[in-house]
């Protein structure tokens, strides 16, 4: 045993050019624990992870909680606003991280800073601009307004377009199965989500067995343990495509108008689908301007952008796994630019918008969890400057 662990960190340092670090390993076994910590109470409660969603009439899916129904603010009460998607949501999760730096600031040592977090994982342009709406059409009192967004546009919107439903629509993998009750009851469909959540389980109970034995001090082990996770995320992957994909291919034409939305008038592109990014944030910008919010737009970071950072072997790994036909690789290389570009014409409207997709174009360390989820770490560092940059918006 000593000498097959001898040999495997041999291996592992001429592999990724670094020592085998069971610290480092625990970690990341930790972060990815945090990802999934949203699905755990569902199977305690013999839900499956598809049924946390329910339809709602404006913003396609919000969760069984509901959207943000305690709006009135106090005199002291300073309200922020969270909008995005699932990585906007890692964000909110690490708010005390936010929180903390706002009061380090006099403006808000004697304010009670309060996050409305309405962000949801699969959620992208139009849903940020629609949930604002109505939040203010039933009388939220905000102060702040952040959305961070880019990735699930380009990537969830492709996905769409190539399936034949509207760009604009929601995502089909998140909300299909809402919208089609045979979801529910079809066997070919039911047994997708008894896979998904086989999958998903198995991981949850791989990572905490490792974590529990402290199995991740083992180079061996790890290495067995990291291939096996990699093996059921993919997995997943493939059994929510092939879920989703089937619940649009019903005979029935009614319902298949419903998910598949509008016509084109004409073949949509990358192009397309930035556009409706771009003017969506043009539209929570006046908004907030006619209610006297301050509004900022974040551009998230994601693995396969071209340049944004020094991939360890470890994400290169990760992206293989995520992305094994390269198809979201290329959407990230083609929008990720055009998403850039449509930042400065945003900027050029006076929209306060943050490009963040470089922010860790000097990162030399592993830092991704998959395509676009970074660590708690790197989370948190967001956190932080997103909170300067708070300070500076209302201290210019």
């Amino acid at each position: 045993m000593c000498i097959s662990e001898f040999g495997f960190r041999i291996y592992y340092y001429f592999k990724y050019g670094r020592l085998f670090s069971s610290a480092e390993q625990h970690q990341r076994y930790i972060d990815r624990l945090e990802t999934i910590n949203l699905k755990i109470s569902s199977y305690e409660k013999g839900e499956g992870d598809i049924e946390k969603n329910v339809l709602h009439p404006y913003v396609g899916f919000v969760p069984f909680s509901n959207l943000e129904t305690s709006l009135k603010k106090q005199n002291e009460d300073f309200v922020i606003l969270l909008l995005g998607g699932s990585v906007a949501a890692g964000v909110g999760d690490v708010a005390d991280v936010m929180i903390d730096c706002l009061k380090s600031d006099e403006s808000f040592i004697n304010k009670n800073i309060k996050f409305i977090n309405c962000t949801r994982g699969g959620y992208k342009q139009p849903q940020q601009l629609m949930i604002l709406a109505f939040l203010l059409s039933i009388g939220a009192d905000l102060d702040f307004v952040i959305n961070i967004d880019g990735f699930n546009e380009i990537l969830l919107s492709n996905e769409n377009m190539h399936v034949g439903i509207h760009i604009a629509y929601p995502s089909y993998m998140h909300w299909a199965h809402l919208v089609n009750p045979e979801g529910k009851s079809n066997p070919l469909a039911l047994e997708q989500i008894y896979l998904m959540n086989r999958c998903t389980t198995s991981e949850l109970l791989l990572l905490q067995k490792v974590s529990r034995c402290r199995l991740y001090k083992s180079c061996v082990i790890s290495y067995i343990a990291d291939l096996y996770q990699k093996r059921l995320q993919g997995l997943f992957n493939t059994y929510q495509v092939r879920y989703a994909r089937y619940l649009i291919k019903e005979e029935e034409v009614s319902l298949s108008r419903v998910i598949r939305g509008p016509r084109y008038d004409s073949q949509p592109s990358m192009r397309s689908i930035v556009d409706i990014w771009k003017r969506s944030s043009l539209l929570i910008h006046n908004l907030c301007l006619g209610c006297n919010v301050p509004y900022i737009h974040i551009l998230q970071p994601t693995l396969w952008d071209v340049g944004s950072k020094p991939l360890t072997e470890e994400e290169k790994a990760i992206g293989a796994v995520y992305d094994s036909n390269g198809l979201w690789r290329i959407g990230v290389q083609k929008g990720y630019p055009l998403l850039r570009a449509a930042g400065e014409e945003l900027r050029e409207a006076n929209l306060r918008f943050f490009d963040f997709s470089m922010i860790f174009k000097d990162t030399s360390e592993s830092l991704y969890l998959d395509l676009c989820h970074y660590n708690f770490k790197f989370r948190k560092i967001i956190a932080r400057k997103i909170a300067e940059i708070i300070i500076g918006e209302l201290n210019p």
